[in-house]
């Protein structure tokens, strides 16, 4: 959720679905109380504190997430490559996509200084960055399980609090 400068609030909903009935409706779902209907059939059990949201959206978008697959690899061109997610796309839940292509970048570069060709340079740096997105990868897709597992609060705040010690972050009975 974030504010937009004019005031107005954009907010993010994950529904993990194969069921083209979900976006279909939700874009259908162009009145208050048809966008509230699609909240809670799509939602099934969550309060009814979120309605309001819902009926007062000005728009509600799909927008799927997709993953390149963890092993992928092309042979490298002599000329031309790709960084961030155009090489590696990924979901969100890892929060490492542009530390990823930060990544790629300096690495790249770095390859065009030292060694003897672009294609050399390119040949390494792809070889490397195969290996960064396999694990990164394993580790979003871990984690977007965990976001949708039926117990993803327990696991979400189990995760957070792991960071810096359990004791680092009290239950909220205690704060």
């Amino acid at each position: 959720m974030g504010t937009k400068p004019d005031g107005s609030v954009l907010m993010y909903a994950g529904l993990k679905t194969r069921d083209g009935i979900a976006r279909q409706s939700l874009e259908e779902a162009s009145g208050p109380d048809p966008r509230v209907a699609w909240f809670h059939a799509n939602f099934e059990g969550w309060s009814e504190l979120w309605d309001p949201l819902f009926r007062e959206a000005t728009s509600m978008v799909w927008r799927p997430l997709l993953v390149c697959p963890s092993n992928q690899r092309w042979e490298p061109k002599p000329n031309v490559t790709l960084i961030g997610d155009a090489a590696h796309v990924m979901p969100p839940y890892a929060g490492e996509g542009v530390n990823m292509a930060m990544l790629d970048a300096l690495v790249l570069s770095k390859l065009f200084l030292s060694e003897e060709s672009s294609s050399a340079a390119i040949a390494k740096y792809e070889a490397e960055m195969f290996a960064r997105m396999q694990h990164m990868t394993a580790d979003t897709m871990a984690n977007t399980e965990m976001f949708y597992a039926p117990d993803a609060s327990n696991r979400v705040v189990g995760l957070f609090r792991s960071f810096g010690g359990a004791e680092s972050v009290p239950p909220a009975s205690e704060a």
